[in-house]
């Protein structure tokens, strides 16, 4: 199984990586063209989808980048006292970390859901390009629940492998 889910989210870092970038440099080219619209006046370029453009792209990268920070443990972490700690009791608390976030993932999947379906229901759409606020902004969160699930699962996996393997060791060592 952790084969398997390991070749999973491999493929799925591979899609987010490309999928952010692309999101980015929309992101980039957007608020470029926003800024040379307002500095010279070009009217024809309305800044109100521009700016709505800027704040839907901005959302995706922030929650999809959150989601492939943490599978490629870029993000901010605080690790100084688990540096502190020996092999397995590092292990344990890592695999601990890994849980917590998995339920965070969660909170992410259903709060997130609730969110997509209660704007939907209301049919709250955005003001200037009059998207449905439901499908534009807020699937992402269930989305990247989703994503940091996956990959929180593989590291919980792999903790509990690890810790196997080395109870494994220590009786062929005692033996």
């Amino acid at each position: 199984m952790l084969k398997a889910l390991s070749k999973l989210n491999a493929i799925l870092v591979r899609i987010l990586e490309f999928f952010v970038i692309v999101a980015m440099a929309l992101l980039v080219i957007d608020v470029i063209v926003q800024v040379f619209a307002r500095q010279f006046g070009l009217t024809a370029i309305k800044s109100a989808i521009t700016e709505e453009l800027a704040m839907l792209l901005m959302v995706w990268v922030s929650l999809l980048g959150a989601s492939l920070g943490f599978v490629l443990k870029s993000h901010l972490g605080v690790d100084y006292f688990v540096g502190k700690l020996d092999g397995r009791a590092r292990t344990v608390s890592e695999l601990a970390v890994a849980i917590f976030i998995a339920i965070f993932a969660l909170v992410l999947i259903f709060g997130g859901w609730t969110v997509v379906q209660r704007t939907i229901e209301t049919n709250q759409r955005t003001p200037a390009m009059g998207l449905l606020r439901g499908y534009a902004f807020y699937i992402v969160i269930p989305i990247s629940g989703v994503l940091i699930a996956l990959f929180s699962l593989q590291m919980i996996l792999e903790k509990i492998q690890a810790l196997v393997r080395g109870a494994d060791h220590n009786t062929a060592a005692q033996g």
